[in-house]
C-alpha cells in the first residue's frame, strides 16, 4: 500500500511540473470545469452510464456556453475502471460567430490504491487524456493532446464524507506549461428512506503555474452546491450550481488576443448543471 501511494505522489508531482492550464484554453474538457462525486474522479471504480447538461455564463456579459455529455466507466476488476467522455457544445459568445460542435473526446483509467475500512478511508489516483476532436477556433477544443492525472483522498466522518482532490493538467505540446487542479468537497446526507438526498458542497480551483497567455499564478475557482437525489438503487439525479469566488486570470504583458481566442471562455461567472447516472 505504501509503496503505490508514493508511485502515484512521484507520478502526480512530475505532471504538476510539466502541464498545460486547461481551464485557459477552451471549453473541451469536463463540463465546464464540473466536479461530482458521485461520477468520475472521487467515485470509487464502478460501471455506470452518465449525461450531464450544463449550463455556463461568462463574465462580463460575453455571453454563455451550453454543454451536452454522454459518459460512462467499466469496471473490469473492483479496484479498476476505465471510462470515456464525449461532450457537444453550443457557444454563444459576442466576439465569436455561433458554434455548435463536437468537443475534446476523452478517455481515462482509475484505481483504488489503498483503502482502511475501519477508518472509512481510501486512497484512489487516475488520469484522463483528452483528444483535440474540438475545434481550437471555434472554441470547443484545446488543440492539444491533455492528460489529466490526479490523487483523491476521501474520509468519512458521521455523517459526513470529506473529499480532497488534487491533480495537474499537461498538454502535449512545445513548451508545456503547468496547472495546479484541486477540489475539496463536503457531503452531508438530507433525508433517508423512500427517497434519499444528499447535499454536497465543493470549492474547485486551478491556478497556471506558467501559461503562454495568463501569468503564473492565475487562479479561477468556484463555489459548488448540489442536491443529489437517489432515484432508485441504482439511479442518481444531480442538480448543482456554479459561482465564481476566486479570479486573478491576468493576461501577460505585451500578450494581444485574437478575436477567436477561446481564453475568455474560461472565464465563468456562474453555472448550472443537470446529472443523471445509472449503476450497472
Amino acid at each position: 500500500m505504501r509503496r503505490g501511494f508514493l508511485l502515484a505522489l512521484v507520478l502526480l508531482v512530475s505532471a504538476v511540473s510539466r502541464a498545460e492550464a486547461h481551464h485557459v484554453v477552451g471549453h473541451g474538457g469536463g463540463v465546464g470545469g464540473s466536479f461530482n462525486p458521485y461520477a468520475g474522479q472521487s467515485r470509487r471504480p464502478t460501471s455506470y452510464a452518465d449525461f450531464t447538461f450544463g449550463m455556463d455564463r461568462l463574465d462580463g456579459g460575453l455571453g454563455y456556453v451550453l454543454t451536452y455529455q454522454v459518459a460512462g466507466e467499466y469496471a473490469p476488476l473492483r479496484r479498476l475502471s476505465l471510462g470515456v467522455r464525449v461532450p457537444f457544445l453550443s457557444i454563444r459568445e459576442k466576439f465569436l460567430p455561433k458554434t455548435d460542435g463536437i468537443g475534446d473526446v476523452a478517455v481515462s483509467v482509475k484505481g483504488l490504491l489503498a483503502e482502511w475500512p475501519l477508518q472509512k478511508l481510501f486512497l484512489q489516483a487516475g488520469t484522463e487524456v483528452s483528444f483535440p476532436t474540438g475545434s481550437l477556433d471555434k472554441g470547443t477544443g484545446s488543440g492539444d493532446v491533455v492528460f489529466s492525472p490526479y490523487l483523491t483522498l476521501s474520509k468519512r466522518f458521521r455523517p459526513v464524507t470529506l473529499l480532497l482532490t488534487a491533480g495537474s493538467t499537461l498538454a502535449a505540446s512545445d513548451p508545456v506549461r503547468p496547472s495546479a487542479d484541486y477540489a475539496a468537497t463536503a457531503i452531508i446526507p438530507v433525508t433517508e428512506g423512500n427517497l434519499p438526498v444528499d447535499f454536497f458542497l465543493s470549492f474547485q480551483g486551478s491556478t497556471a503555474v506558467q501559461s503562454g497567455i495568463f501569468t503564473g499564478g492565475s487562479t479561477k475557482a468556484y463555489l459548488r452546491p448540489a442536491f443529489v437525489f437517489h432515484l432508485s438503487s441504482k439511479l442518481l439525479a444531480t442538480l448543482s450550481g456554479k459561482f465564481s469566488v476566486l479570479d486573478t486570470l491576468e493576461i501577460q504583458p505585451g500578450i494581444s488576443l485574437a478575436r477567436q481566442s477561446t481564453a475568455p471562455l474560461s472565464d465563468v461567472q456562474a453555472g448550472f448543471l443537470f446529472n443523471m447516472n445509472y449503476s450497472f
